[in-house]
């Protein structure tokens, strides 16, 4: 019971501890759809429902790293991307105007 403060000595229900700190290693999961709803949780905490077993799948955490590993990916892209449109967008714009001025000198 070293997650439990020390200043409550032994003044405190042991079972209670232990169901807090299950439910809170539940609300922790590395997998987000793994992780209760906030209701089950008021739930879990009212006594209304039992406290869930933490499963951890590793087949689950593999697909959850693997869509964030994606996202990663998109977003670079579309980052590198837009830069690039910028990027030529502004010579572009450098191009067009450098063409007027020298219209306009004609």
């Amino acid at each position: 019971m070293d997650l439990v403060d020390p200043k409550l000595g032994s003044n405190f229900n042991e079972e209670e501890a232990m169901k807090m700190m299950n439910i809170a290693f539940l609300c922790t999961n590395v997998s987000p759809s793994a992780r209760p709803t906030m209701s089950s949780v008021v739930s879990m905490l009212e006594g209304k429902v039992s406290v869930k077993e933490l499963i951890s799948d590793p087949d689950d955490m593999r697909k959850e790293m693997k869509a964030i590993w994606t996202l990663i990916q998109q977003n670079e892209t579309v980052t590198n991307d837009k830069n690039n449109t910028e990027s030529l967008s502004f010579i572009n714009m450098g191009s067009t105007s450098s063409s007027i001025s020298m219209k306009s000198r004609n």
